[in-house]
């Protein structure tokens, strides 16, 4: 894993070095830009983002803006790509934790970079009216708020996804952040929103999907040797991989947010008749303990089938001559 590749460097350039808006090797006609453009193709964000950058489209007023605009989406979405695709096929809460305080680090010092930045500008929100006024310097300060947001976009994805490896008192929502870190709590010209407001301003239920089962054992040394037993035996009947790692058994079967899986390889009525009984011996609950968490949100979550999430298998019929391993499996967590 490369240290550079989660710093976020084109943004320190548009910032810092070579990129700067501002400079006059930067302050190209709008034609070139237009060109500069028209061979960047628009970069889509990674699927399952919590929250989205909402702007009046008039901002971008010319294709310089646009053109900063769309270098500073390239970077977090490769930002976020990397460090999904890294921690979700390691699984690691270490490296988890790891690259969450490297992007908190980056984005915390890249927006201290542009709000001092934007000090240095005589230009306002209420100003952004007559473009045609100060036009290089509103072109820079619309260029520095959306480089802001994004950064605040890129941290409130990365701690909304992994946030099971964070202390609790260390989360915030979007205002908080921005007050904390950027100075101001709400930014007419480029804000952040949760992707789950409805228009009227109300949240939807939003179900997070670090969820994880609950195997209910008081005794701490005891539950982990039913779950190592469980996991033998799973193996043992060719359900799961003989490669899986205990420790992702133990995580999902933690009663903790989790973005742990495990690969099941066996017939989908056999995991859902073991889900089953467990809960009928009352020795298996979810986290969260909500209502609109059931066992089998949390199966699609926590098991892959075949590559991609297990679908719903709440449906899935019993047959026949499969109870004796079902039963099996089933009494180690018993």
């Amino acid at each position: 894993m490369s240290i550079i590749t989660f710093k976020l460097d084109v943004i320190d350039a548009i910032l810092n070095k070579h990129l700067q808006p501002w400079t006059d090797s930067n302050k190209c006609p709008d034609c070139s830009y237009r060109e500069k453009l028209s061979t960047m193709p628009e970069i889509p964000m990674p699927t399952d983002l919590k929250y989205q950058l909402k702007y009046e489209r008039h901002i971008l007023f010319t294709y310089r803006v646009r053109y900063y605009c769309r270098l500073t989406d390239y970077a977090v979405a490769d930002h976020l790509r990397q460090a999904f695709s890294t921690i979700d096929s390691d699984q690691s809460e270490y490296t988890t934790a790891y690259l969450l305080k490297l992007t908190r680090e980056a984005v915390t010092t890249l927006i201290a970079d542009a709000v001092n930045h934007c000090k240095s500008l005589n230009v306002t929100t209420e100003s952004l009216t007559d473009f045609n006024n100060k036009r290089q310097e509103k072109e820079c300060f619309v260029i520095l708020h959306y480089v802001i947001a994004s950064l605040v976009h890129c941290w409130m994805e990365m701690q909304q996804r992994y946030q099971y490896v964070c202390d609790l008192s260390d989360l915030q929502d979007v205002a908080s952040f921005y007050a904390s870190i950027v100075g101001w709590i709400n930014d007419p010209t480029v804000y952040v929103e949760s992707i789950s407001q409805e228009s009227k301003g109300e949240k939807k239920p939003c179900k997070i999907t670090t969820c994880s089962f609950n195997y209910i054992n008081s005794d701490e040394q005891e539950r982990n040797r039913c779950l190592t037993e469980f996991h033998a035996k799973l193996i043992k009947y060719g359900q799961i991989p003989e490669n899986t790692d205990l420790r992702h058994v133990l995580a999902v079967f933690s009663g903790r947010p989790t973005a742990a899986t495990v690969e099941w390889i066996g017939k989908k009525h056999i995991l859902k008749f073991i889900i089953v009984k467990l809960k009928e011996k009352n020795v298996l609950a979810v986290y969260p303990a909500e209502p609109n968490y059931t066992h089998w949100y949390v199966v699609s979550c926590r098991f892959k089938y075949r590559g991609d999430a297990m679908p719903n298998i709440s449906s899935e019929s019993w047959r026949k001559g499969d109870e004796s391993v079902i039963n099996d499996i089933v009494n180690t967590l018993c």
